[in-house]
């Protein structure tokens, strides 16, 4: 997998706000423009549905995250800023498509 640009890679898709203003760092990882991953498994997300904020008070009322966007990834090596945190109990994580590149 290679990043097309600068990602962020999530633990879950259902998160209105963008991954940048996740401030859990076991929560999200940023993968730099250009930065290549060797990928165990990758896949569609299975059984998830689009999630929607429908909290009028909200500032992300009305946003959709589809599950279609994404890709359900488990990663052989990341970077180390990122080692300790990705893959623990062989977690998987979930990166916007459109952003990276698997080959």
């Amino acid at each position: 997998m290679t990043a097309y640009t600068g990602t962020y890679f999530k633990r879950q898709i259902d998160w209105y706000q963008q991954s940048p203003e996740i401030t859990d760092a076991n929560q999200r990882c940023y993968a730099r423009r250009g930065e290549r991953f060797l990928v165990s498994s990758y896949r569609r997300p299975v059984n998830e549905s689009p999630v929607r904020e429908d909290n009028r008070n909200s500032r992300y009322f009305g946003n959709i995250e589809y599950p279609g966007d994404y890709w359900e990834v488990t990663f052989q090596n990341l970077p180390s800023r990122c080692s300790s945190q990705l893959n623990q109990g062989g977690q998987t994580w979930f990166v916007y498509r459109r952003h990276v590149s698997i080959r």
